[in-house]
């Protein structure tokens, strides 16, 4: 997520340096202010680290620097998009074949294995038990 933030004086640019906990230094470069059109400068921020470091600040606690507007990113919407269930769990019993466990795991699973040996260890992970498989 990009968060963009606004220093609330109006400058030009202003730098501002923060030390987080382990004794890391982070400057904070406010760019696009216009001290004649009465513009403030603004930050926008992509990791959460540095967004997080702001944030627990004294510039941010005490109102000089606000939170202007969130962005969500395609990697946000990534996280957000749920584990689809597998199909047909039943019929995990009619897979006989190493083909026939290929077929199963790729369809139900939306992989691509070619391996059998790698599909029935991805299987075996997600709790598939396959009774009646014949690899020999």
């Amino acid at each position: 997520m990009i968060k963009i933030y606004r220093l609330k004086q109006i400058r030009n640019n202003v730098s501002h340096v923060l030390e987080g906990a382990g004794g890391n230094t982070v400057r904070y470069n406010f760019t696009g202010g216009n001290v004649i059109a009465g513009t403030c400068p603004e930050i926008s921020l992509k990791g959460k680290y540095f967004q997080d470091l702001l944030e627990a600040s004294e510039l941010f606690k005490d109102g000089t620097v606000v939170l202007v507007r969130e962005i969500k990113t395609s990697d946000d919407m990534k996280e957000n998009v749920p584990e689809p269930e597998p199909k047909n769990m039943d019929t995990a019993d009619a897979v006989t074949t190493p083909d026939e466990l290929l077929v199963y795991i790729n369809t139900n699973y939306g992989k691509k294995f070619t391996d059998p040996s790698k599909a029935l260890a991805f299987a075996a992970k997600e709790g598939e038990v396959f009774a009646n498989l014949n690899l020999g």
